[in-house]
């Protein structure tokens, strides 16, 4: 933000914690501590909650870090129960209570936000519009298979540029956004997929536009593409050719600054994990 404080969104696996910390420190000046204003997980799998658990784990890390605040949809009781795969109460609950272990600038206890559909969050230069959360899928009918799908969707608006981050929403949850919204909605400037990416179905890419994607390399495939006898390199290339410029996950950091212009994109060196609960 530019007020020089961070938002974060879920954070990766326990074995890069090292890489989050290394990186998010490195980005204030020698002596000071990064403040998260809001660090929002979009659903609890190991590989989106990993980096947090992991950070609760280690004091020295506890102590470099300033947390004000988490977003996070907490499911029902009723919601796990209607799961027949992918569920993982125990993040939930490493999510739900853990989050105390954080200390805000002030030194008390971070806030946790459930954020609502229709919800909107100012931080500093970034308004963050909550686009759908589990209830919206609920009510539109979701069968309870995939956890994935529960995803919390949030749309940026920096400096008059649109971003949307979607989570791992499968095929239940981009038929509840496409219901729910019209493709001028879908009109971004930036669209990014997480892990298995809304742009597995070409039905969802199909109602956006969009400039830039930020993707997962080759775990953005079609549903017919993930089985065990499809090769990783069958990319979802529909994705790919509505954008004007792509970016994989896995290539290294990308740094885009607002207002972004096309072919501005930074590279960092990959980072290779060292990883160390120490």
């Amino acid at each position: 933000l530019k007020n020089g404080h961070f938002i974060v969104h879920d954070g990766g696996l326990q074995t890069e914690a090292a890489y989050f910390m290394e990186y998010i420190t490195g980005l204030v000046p020698e002596g000071e501590k990064p403040v998260i204003e809001a660090w929002f997980i979009s659903h609890c799998h190991n590989d989106h909650y990993g980096v947090l658990s992991e950070i609760t784990q280690n004091q020295a890390w506890l102590n470099q870090i300033y947390v004000e605040g988490f977003y996070y949809v907490e499911p029902s009781s009723k919601m796990f129960s209607m799961l027949t795969t992918q569920s993982d109460p125990n993040g939930n609950m490493i999510i739900t209570r853990a989050y105390r272990l954080f200390k805000t600038e002030d030194g008390g206890a971070p806030e946790f936000y459930r954020p609502q559909f229709g919800q909107r969050y100012y931080f500093c230069d970034v308004v963050i519009d909550v686009s759908l959360t589990l209830e919206q899928i609920a009510q539109d009918g979701w069968r309870g298979t995939d956890f994935n799908d529960t995803s919390l969707w949030v749309m940026h608006k920096i400096d008059g540029q649109r971003m949307l981050f979607a989570g791992d929403a499968g095929q239940q949850g981009i038929y509840a956004a496409i219901d729910m919204f019209d493709k001028e909605y879908f009109t971004m400037d930036i669209f990014v997929p997480f892990h298995h990416g809304i742009n597995v179905y070409d039905d969802f890419t199909n109602q956006c536009t969009y400039d830039v994607v930020l993707y997962p390399s080759w775990r953005a495939m079609s549903i017919w593409e993930t089985r065990a006898d499809m090769k990783a390199e069958f990319e979802n290339e529909n994705l790919k050719a509505k954008a004007k410029e792509v970016h994989h996950f896995g290539e290294g950091t990308m740094v885009l600054t607002f207002p972004y212009e096309l072919g501005t994109a930074e590279q960092m060196e990959k980072f290779v994990t060292k990883y160390s609960p120490l």
